[in-house]
């Protein structure tokens, strides 16, 4: 019996989310098996990227200049991997490089700590006039934006968080590279709330529709099921 997947249009992207199936949920907890959540990094890429790599050839994926997964050949077909807390998730393009990042929430202030240190100083004007529990929740919202857009451009951290921010302030989220005072428009942004447990984030490089599914994979063969709106949506940023 096959496992049902969905087509990818261009005007298009796939979401796919993997739980670790020995995972148990407690928003308390953080768990800190880092090799556990690259198994789901590792299943992504042996059952789910090879249907849609179809130029008839073994999928070969390789490292560019800093450390960004990419398949090799001309066949058009992006993706790239987060993986936080026991859930893992794939997401893939035929319009071009792509970021996503999913972090789980964590019951502290750590991460106000951690943008004191690493954010531009314009979103942390932004967040200190926050109160303390506002302020945390947008951090981990701007963290996971910056995280997908170092990723998708394949820089990672050898593009400093402080050397752009967003604007999160307004209905529609703006971008800004260094003290530009104009947004930047070759990029798009998504961001979604999963089981209000954890914050996602995708930067894409044009406007798309973005379908979300679940990956069963409790027994062979794995199912994967559409997520359907009323579980959580996207709002477009830009």
């Amino acid at each position: 019996m096959e496992t049902y997947l969905p087509e990818l249009e261009d005007n298009e992207y796939l979401l796919f989310l993997i739980k670790n199936e020995n995972y148990q949920y407690d928003e308390c907890q953080i768990n800190l098996n880092k090799e556990e959540d690259k198994k789901l990094s590792a299943q992504f890429i042996r059952s789910i990227l090879p249907y849609y790599h179809k130029d008839g050839g073994e999928i070969i994926i390789y490292r560019k200049e800093y450390g960004k997964p990419a398949i090799a050949g001309t066949y058009p077909l992006w993706f790239n991997i987060s993986h936080s807390n026991g859930v893992g998730v794939l997401l893939l393009s035929k319009s071009g490089d792509i970021g996503v990042d999913i972090e789980f929430k964590k019951k502290d202030s750590q991460i106000l700590k951690i943008a004191q240190r690493f954010f531009h100083r314009q979103e942390m004007a932004q967040l200190e006039l926050l109160p303390s529990g506002d302020a945390c929740r947008q951090a981990r919202q701007l963290w996971t934006l910056k995280e997908s857009y170092i990723k998708a451009i394949g820089k990672g951290l050898a593009q400093p968080l402080n050397s752009f921010w967003f604007d999160l302030n307004e209905s529609l989220v703006n971008m800004y590279l260094g003290e530009n005072k104009q947004p930047e428009s070759g990029w798009l942004f998504y961001m979604y709330e999963y089981q209000q447990l954890f914050d996602l984030s995708l930067c894409v490089p044009k406007e798309g529709k973005v379908k979300i599914f679940h990956v069963n994979n409790e027994k062979l063969p794995f199912s994967v099921e559409e997520i359907k709106s009323d579980t959580g949506s996207f709002q477009r940023v830009k």
